[in-house]
């Protein structure tokens, strides 16, 4: 027996040494794999969350364009029925209004959980880590956010102005993005669409500028909640569907539209990622805060001014009065995102959610 044993003895060593060593590194990897994937799911990088809550925030962008964009007739459609309206007696005319209120509903609701994430997420939140350093401490801080949200309000308002005088003829002093709900001269009213849905995606591009620098200083200080994240991407919806509509009033196909808002999700989401590699969060620094809070005031002015200036002004046009209960509706879907999020993380320990304090 032993010959026999010697023999596999000494020939086993060198089979399993030449079969078995190239399978002995996938296992000896395997649970430093498995290590190194649970500490990140526990501790996920910051640029990489700002990047998926950045691109999720805006993926509305895209979605709202293409329903949008697909609801919407061309122009030659529109005119053939616009002109079967006139020998019907505006019966075709009546369902052309159906789209344009489902889409002022759409924005009163996006409205709603907008002024939820300014009011709560942002100010709120800035105002309540005045109980926690102190007054007198937190006096600079705040007191920056406050200047900047009204700078941030002023340069929105700026900007929209001119963005309607230069980009859109004839304003009409009934709708704040100027495009009158008459089709008298077909021409010129396929062009002004087409311009007010530019300069509606013109002023999402300038607005997201400091919404991507937000997320990515609340990605990198690990306060990025779920509920800023929904509400961003509920109210970031109508806004593309209104602008796409335009668009697709103008002339322009389906793929320029939705190639357009997509091309605004991936700035958000790679200008957010960007962030925290240039925001470090080691150590107390006085001027990295008052520029995080300059920041926080530029962004949620111009979220306000977005509100009170293009959003409720255009449901409340359309749908009247109708809109305030619309926009309750979602600030209070806001609400309870923040409510069931909360809950979430007490469940999974999700390191998305704001730190217990």
């Amino acid at each position: 027996l032993n010959p026999v044993v010697n023999s596999r003895q000494r020939v086993c060593p060198a089979a399993s040494s030449s079969l078995s060593m190239p399978t002995l590194a996938p296992t000896l990897a395997a649970p430093l794999v498995l290590q190194a994937i649970g500490s990140w799911a526990e501790q996920p990088q910051p640029w990489l969350v700002a990047l998926v809550c950045g691109l999720g925030s805006s993926l509305s962008f895209p979605i709202g364009a293409a329903v949008g964009a697909l609801v919407t007739s061309s122009p030659k459609a529109a005119a053939a029925r616009l002109d079967f309206a006139a020998d019907t007696g505006g019966a075709a005319a009546a369902k052309e209004a159906q789209p344009e209120t489902l889409t002022a509903g759409i924005m009163a609701f996006g409205a709603g959980a907008l002024l939820f994430a300014v009011t709560v997420e942002l100010y709120g939140e800035a105002v309540h880590e005045l109980d926690t350093i102190g007054y007198k401490v937190g006096i600079p801080y705040i007191s920056t956010t406050i200047a900047f949200a009204f700078v941030g309000a002023l340069a929105y308002i700026r900007a929209n102005r001119w963005v309607m005088a230069n980009m859109v003829e004839g304003p009409s002093e009934e709708t704040p993005l100027c495009v009158e709900q008459g089709l008298s001269e077909r021409t010129l009213s396929q062009r002004r669409s087409l311009l007010a849905g530019y300069a509606s995606w013109f002023g999402v591009l300038v607005s997201g500028v400091p919404e991507a620098i937000l997320l990515g200083i609340y990605a990198a200080e690990q306060r990025l909640s779920f509920a800023f994240v929904i509400a961003l991407f509920v109210s970031n919806f109508p806004t593309a569907w209104a602008s796409a509509s335009f668009m697709k009033e103008g002339g322009k196909s389906n793929l320029e539209v939705v190639g357009l808002w997509t091309l605004v999700a991936l700035m958000t989401g790679l200008l957010a990622a960007m962030v925290p590699f240039m925001y470090e969060t080691d150590g107390k620094s006085v001027v990295r805060d008052l520029i995080g809070d300059a920041i926080e005031g530029l962004a949620g002015g111009s979220m306000l001014a977005c509100i009170c200036a293009v959003m409720l002004p255009e449901a409340y046009h359309v749908m009247g009065d109708t809109s305030g209960l619309v926009t309750v509706a979602g600030f209070l879907f806001a609400v309870v995102c923040k409510v069931f999020g909360g809950l979430a993380q007490d469940w999974t320990s999700s390191p998305l959610g704001r730190p217990t304090r």
